[in-house]
């Protein structure tokens, strides 16, 4: 998750030294580049807080029934 979000931040930032008057075109509803592509850097962020919140939850369940089965046994 680490390196996607790093390469699409990268992709942010090449857009914006690369040719920075792509970033100020409108591209959705009349919002230009910059602000689209940072909301979708802050909604990637909190979708893959989600994921990793998900996954640790799974684990630690998995876990903590892993020491209880061996503390009872």
């Amino acid at each position: 998750m680490f390196v996607f979000y790093s390469l699409f931040y990268a992709g942010f930032v090449w857009v914006n030294l690369s040719n920075p008057t792509a970033m100020e075109a409108e591209w959705l509803m009349g919002l230009n580049g910059a602000t689209v592509y940072g909301f979708a850097l802050i909604i990637v962020a909190l979708i893959q807080a989600l994921i990793y919140d998900v996954l640790c939850r799974a684990r630690e369940h998995a876990l903590s029934n892993q020491s209880r089965d061996t503390s009872e046994g």
